[in-house]
């Protein structure tokens, strides 16, 4: 539309159409080079004989003149110093064309001077040519570079920007702010205080990092811009902090790769920095005399949770790790991962359903398991809302699935994942997680197996969660999508949680349920603001940030405890146990399970979800009725009775 309306106002001149191909464009520029060149040796002869030259010498230039070209343009060619546009010229363009000029000249001086001595060419003409072609056009490219970033039209800068950073990285981001004609660096701040009172690039350093709120105010600045790398020993994380604090908006750049490409973050550490939680410590010991020498299963090996689980079960020396896993790619890249990382790990790959119970079975009464760690799971909540039945059919019936067969195949630990959405359910996937739960508790009572659920919130960054959609939303210019101002979440980084996992494991000999402290939840909002400004950007101003509405099923708070639900001490501060859960079915599950597979293989999807909200209180049925009323299941595919 905007090119249809701008051609019935512009003249098209009849040779545009040559012009735009880059052949032609590409042979324009290497004639006016040569032409350049041949003006430069004319010229040298003008000089050499201060503008009076003898006739003979006139007969010399010409006769030599059609050889300087020809050498000259092969050297252009060599060099491809037509392939670089002079509108776009950058520092690299510069060597090319030295090199070229240098060896044309070079070239052409053994020519005249050793191969055809009799012409007696004047040497110093050699050295006056050369200089000038040099000074030519490397000169072009130059006045091109100095009019693009300092003296073509004007770009009024939008931000004022004070910048923290040291190093190369600093006064490279400097160079690209100036360019960019958006931001204005009226400040700059360096870790060395003494460096107070220099210019950088034309910027004042107004001292060291602790003079950032003093700095922001006398510079007026707009926003404060965080330079990565350069600021290290945990000094972003402190600096963004006190951002926070003071209310200044922040962005963190760090320079770009390429002339292309899009503004960097600092990505490789944001979830670290979103979170801002301290390291923590297990008994490590304790945890490798559970594992090494034993047999391990993991479910779900090529999820978030169960590949981070079995990176680090293989660096504890397991007799044997078996990887279950329904999804081929993932199971592939994970196998492959930890083959090359662990090559002498005795490692077996289980292209397994969890819901196929023969084969699963098959499988570890072969592996001979001392410890599960059960983290397939179907875990979105969308998903789940509009396919129930799949909910209760993978992380109801597998998780039964697979305790049992552990069971019978003689493992003595078995650790079930599940999720804060269990607490008081909304949500399909939250009841099935809940089911779950329940299911183990029962197990935990009728089998010699010990079996313990570990509980907490979510992960950042697992694939899924809200960290990587943000992501890709910022990546496409946004708009970011918020589903409530207030909604809060629990956050931990997979590491983080898989650590305290395995030594929630250790504690397993309790049974009931074991809760990861998850500190303070995170309000979403803030998430979303904190990764823009991660990313380079200011929130609102360059990324948008639009509030939908929370979805069916999705709660405003998530909880990791239930009520009745009395905490205890473990043997480590960030794991507390629940006893033997005081909100219970309102009958065993475990003797509904084969039912309700049948009921699953043969459709009755409404005689198996009525059947659920029979065995389970009126808390969660009556909140998960609510929000997926009888015509709203029909529409999913329900058999409504």
């Amino acid at each position: 539309m905007f090119s249809n309306a701008m051609s019935s106002n512009v003249i098209t001149l009849p040779f545009a159409p040559l012009l735009a191909r880059p052949k032609l464009r590409r042979l324009l520029v290497l004639t006016a080079f040569l032409s350049f060149g041949a003006g430069a040796f004319v010229i040298a002869f003008l000089l050499r004989f201060d503008f009076h030259v003898p006739i003979e010498e006139w007969v010399t230039a010409a006769t030599t003149l059609p050889l300087a070209v020809a050498l000259r343009w092969l050297c252009y060619l060599m060099f491809a110093v037509d392939t670089r546009p002079i509108r776009s010229a950058s520092p690299a363009d510069f060597l090319p064309v030295l090199k070229a000029v240098t060896l044309s000249s070079i070239l052409f001086a053994l020519v005249v001077k050793v191969a055809t001595p009799e012409l007696h060419f004047p040497r110093s003409v050699l050295l006056i040519e050369w200089l000038l072609s040099v000074i030519t056009v490397g000169g072009i490219y130059a006045v091109s570079l100095a009019w693009r970033e300092n003296l073509g039209p004007a770009r009024k800068a939008t931000r004022r920007v004070l910048v923290l950073g040291s190093g190369p990285s600093l006064t490279a981001v400097l160079k690209e702010m100036q360019s960019s004609g958006r931001w204005n660096a009226v400040g700059v701040l360096v870790e060395d205080e003494q460096r107070r009172g220099e210019k950088l690039l034309g910027v004042t350093i107004d001292g060291g990092f602790d003079n950032l709120l003093h700095a922001a105010r006398r510079t007026r600045a707009d926003a404060v811009c965080l330079v990565t790398p350069g600021l290290g020993g945990g000094q972003l994380p402190v600096l963004i902090a006190e951002c926070q604090r003071n209310n200044l908006e922040f962005i963190c750049r760090q320079p770009r790769v390429a002339p292309q490409a899009t503004p960097s973050t600092a990505a490789d550490n944001s979830i670290e920095l979103l979170l801002q939680r301290e390291e923590v410590a297990i008994d490590m010991q304790a945890v490798k005399r559970m594992v090494s020498g034993r047999n391990v299963v993991v479910t779900g090996a090529g999820g978030s949770i169960g590949s981070e689980l079995s990176r680090q079960l293989a660096a504890l020396e397991p007799k044997s790790l078996y990887l279950v896993e329904r999804s081929e790619n993932n199971l592939f890249f994970i196998n492959r991962e930890l083959q090359l990382r662990y090559p002498k790990l005795n490692l077996h790959p289980l292209l397994v359903d969890i819901t196929d119970y023969r084969v699963l079975s098959s499988e570890l009464s072969a592996a001979q398991p001392d410890i599960v760690f059960h983290a397939a799971a179907h875990k979105h909540v969308g998903m789940m809302e509009a396919r129930p039945q799949e909910a209760i059919r993978n992380n109801v019936l597998g998780t039964y699935n697979v305790a049992l067969a552990a069971s019978r195949a003689g493992a003595g630990r078995f650790i079930n994942i599940s999720t804060d959405k269990a607490v008081r359910p909304k949500s399909f996937m939250g009841l099935s997680k809940r089911l779950a739960e329940t299911v183990i508790h029962e197990m935990n009572e009728r089998f010699d197996t010990e079996y313990a659920t570990v509980r907490f919130g979510n992960v950042a960054g697992s694939n899924g969660s809200v960290i990587p959609l943000f992501r890709q939303q910022i990546a496409q210019g946004g708009p970011v999508t918020v589903t409530d101002a207030r909604a809060r979440r629990f956050f931990m980084s997979i590491p983080e949680a898989v650590r305290l996992v395995l030594q929630a494991a250790v504690f397993s000999q309790q049974g009931g349920i074991l809760v990861l402290d998850m500190g303070k939840p995170l309000e979403i909002y803030e998430l979303a603001k904190m990764m823009i400004s991660l990313s380079g950007y200011l929130p609102h101003v360059d990324i948008p940030i639009e509030f939908t509405h929370l979805g069916s099923g999705e709660k405003l708070t998530e909880e990791l405890q239930d009520k009745g639900e009395d905490l205890h001490a473990t043997g480590h501060n960030r794991i507390l146990a629940i006893g033997p859960p005081k909100i219970e079915p309102v009958s065993s599950i475990l003797h509904r399970v084969p039912r309700w597979q049948r009921l699953l293989d043969r459709g009755l999807i409404s005689e198996l979800m009525d059947e659920v909200f029979e065995v389970w209180p009126g808390l969660g049925s009556d909140a998960i009725k609510a929000v997926t009323p009888p015509q709203s299941r029909a529409a999913n595919g329900l058999r409504v009775n």
